[in-house]
């Protein structure tokens, strides 16, 4: 019975898992509306869960690698914002990322959801992993540098849309110049 529970659980958790991955996907590649309440709440989330990433950090190899995630990221961000096109239709805003940055932050996501995997793996099957926990892992500097780089990309990027649609949005509701005016 224990095993069953055992594979139910696994099963479920992949389940969620690809899930996740399936969506991240979905919503990297191709035409996507503006959703500026769903950009909101994301630049907001990621924005509260950078200080209480960094509240768990304890090493100044641990901020700095935060610190350079944020810059990589930042940067990655601007570079695709460069990169993005932006249309309005009378269906409504919408902006479509290129696709080679796109890749690069769905496998950065894809290659942080591994290793956690495998360490949490390797941990389990050690046992006692010479007094490594698995909390350990959540404040390493190579984990909190790869976050950083996703609270990073996603703040500037969907501020970066935001700001841009919002030009968009004025420059189309004003009136066409007149002959006057020119």
């Amino acid at each position: 019975m224990d095993s069953v529970l055992s594979a139910l659980v696994i099963s479920l958790v992949g389940s969620a898992v690809a899930f996740a991955i399936y969506r991240r996907f979905r919503r990297n590649f191709g035409r996507q509306p503006v959703n500026r309440n769903g950009m909101l709440a994301r630049v907001a989330i990621f924005g509260v869960a950078a200080p209480v990433l960094l509240h768990a950090c304890s090493s100044p190899w641990g901020f700095a690698a935060a610190a350079c995630g944020a810059l990589t990221g930042s940067a990655l961000a601007w570079l695709g914002l460069r990169l993005t096109a932006h249309e309005s239709t009378p269906e409504g805003q919408f902006y479509t990322t290129n696709a080679w940055i796109a890749a690069t932050v769905s496998v950065l996501f894809l290659g942080r959801i591994a290793s956690r995997f495998l360490a949490l793996y390797t941990l389990a099957e050690a046992g006692d992993a010479g007094g490594i926990s698995a909390g350990d892992l959540q404040t390493s500097p190579l984990t909190l540098g790869s976050s950083f780089v996703l609270v990073g990309y996603y703040v500037v990027y969907f501020g970066g849309v935001l700001w841009r649609v919002r030009g968009v949005t004025r420059l189309a509701t004003d009136p066409a110049p007149t002959q006057a005016a020119r």
